[in-house]
């Protein structure tokens, strides 16, 4: 049987009902066991405290005892994990290059432009 040969394929993005938009500012994982990319997304920040602790002041004002800073500990907690195969986690690797690459053009022209002015 002869092969087909596309010439050009048409791709429709859509976005499926369990789809949401989250916020990383950092990233965890590795390769599994069988082979596959694991990345966790997190967000870090500053763990809620469980109570906090006020002085009733002599004017019945209430004023905030500090928290020592060696108890404040920061939470990583992750947003999504995704799984993918190597091959495609290499396909990403690329696209965002070339993003970044943009960026860093961008970013280089608006400094030139600057410095003209």
């Amino acid at each position: 049987m002869d092969k087909i040969h596309l010439k050009k394929v048409n791709f429709r993005y859509e976005t499926g009902p369990e789809h949401r938009t989250f916020y990383a500012n950092g990233a965890f994982g590795g390769i599994t066991g069988k082979g596959d990319v694991r990345i966790g997304f997190f967000i870090e920040m500053p763990m809620l405290p469980k109570e906090e602790f006020y002085e009733v002041t002599e004017d019945s004002d209430l004023k905030k005892i500090p928290i020592d800073e060696e108890q404040k500990i920061h939470v990583r907690e992750i947003q999504s994990t995704i799984v993918m195969s190597i091959e495609n986690a290499r396909s990403i690797n690329t696209w965002l290059n070339e993003k970044l690459s943009s960026w860093d053009q961008i970013q280089s022209e608006l400094k030139t432009k600057m410095l003209k002015k």
